[in-house]
């Protein structure tokens, strides 16, 4: 099923829109567009993120999809730079010191009105890679597969 999703950038304020094709493979102009949103804010960098967790992001956005109304997603974070990274681990002890963020390889993100208990369950069905259900979003990567809950 064909789907069209309504990004919001929880730190920037910032908006995406994104109607994702039935096979969820987006185009280079819509990958090109996602990378730069889920880009390092603070450094204003840009990395490319991941196929592998795109395609995964866009699986468990779909399971919550309306046909015809826009899907919301909240997006926390999506690639960092190892600058970002460090100054984020002085701050909390849930910032892994290699983290796949600074990788490209990791989102975190909400879906409003669905729980992140909701969000996990999902994302633990569908991902290859790590997945962390937090008290407000979950983290999904394409590293190891693991589960956690902080």
């Amino acid at each position: 099923m064909a789907f069209a999703m309504r990004l919001q950038n929880a730190n920037t304020g910032e908006a995406l829109f994104l109607d994702v094709p039935a096979s969820l493979d987006l185009g280079w102009i819509q990958h090109r567009r996602l990378n730069h949103f889920m880009r390092d804010w603070r450094e204003d960098q840009v990395k490319r993120i991941d196929p592998l967790i795109v395609q995964d992001f866009l699986q468990i956005c779909r399971s919550f999809a309306t046909p015809g109304i826009p899907t919301d997603v909240r997006i926390n974070s999506g690639y960092r730079s190892q600058r970002t990274n460090e100054m984020l681990r002085q701050r909390s002890r849930q910032v892994a010191v290699n983290s796949l963020h600074v990788e490209g390889k990791a989102i975190d993100f909400g879906l409003p009105g669905v729980s992140p208990r909701q969000l996990g369950a999902v994302a633990n069905d569908i991902c290859r890679g790590g997945v962390g259900t937090y008290a407000t979003f979950i983290h999904i990567d394409s590293g190891n597969n693991r589960r956690w809950s902080a």
